[in-house]
């Protein structure tokens, strides 16, 4: 068994790392980098989760805005009987029915790679590699379902940024997906 280094104090800290021949630039460089994880493969993975949910919540928003265009023009006896239910019994009737229409997950993975931003976003991260969509496709598809479960504030907290495409124009804002929102379309 490997002996631990403890080191309790900043004193002995600092003997340790002379010990180690770690300069206090490397030192302080290594704490930051595992503190915060600021690092380009932290930030790509959680760039394409982002781009992905993105995707799917415009396809959810979508989906579902069609589907009350259908009942509220509808003739059927039936949907009209659905349309005239309490709001909140027929938001949870439509929120099924647009979780059962949406893509599912590979198609928008694939939708997401496909997307100019995507593609945009790898040659900034990956300038070397050769972008083959098949195999991001595969990667996103694998890192969405690593992370199902962990779809949380490690990688959407308010202090991150997110790109949203307005017009044409890419756009950066400081922006938080609410894990409500994250639970529905993930």
């Amino acid at each position: 068994m490997k002996n631990k280094i403890v080191v309790s104090t900043y004193d002995k800290l600092i003997k340790e790392l002379k010990l180690l021949n770690i300069g206090a630039q490397e030192a302080f460089d290594l704490a930051y980098k595992n503190k915060y994880q600021f690092n380009s493969r932290y930030y790509w993975a959680m760039n394409r989760i982002g781009m992905y949910l993105r995707r799917r919540i415009i396809s959810y928003i979508k989906t579902n805005f069609n589907l009350r265009k259908k009942y509220s023009g509808s003739k059927d006896i039936l949907d009209k009987k659905m349309h005239s239910l309490p709001s909140n019994i027929f938001g949870l009737y439509l929120r099924k029915e647009t979780l059962e229409m949406m893509p599912s997950k590979i198609s928008s993975c694939k939708e997401t790679v496909d997307s100019p931003v995507f593609k945009n976003e790898f040659k900034k991260f990956n300038p070397k590699k050769k972008f083959d969509p098949r195999l991001e496709t595969q990667n996103l598809h694998k890192l969405i379902c690593k992370t199902d479960k962990k779809f949380n504030k490690k990688y959407f907290t308010e202090s991150n940024n997110m790109y949203f495409d307005i017009h044409g124009k890419e756009h950066k804002y400081p922006a938080f997906i609410p894990q409500n929102q994250i639970d529905l379309v993930r």
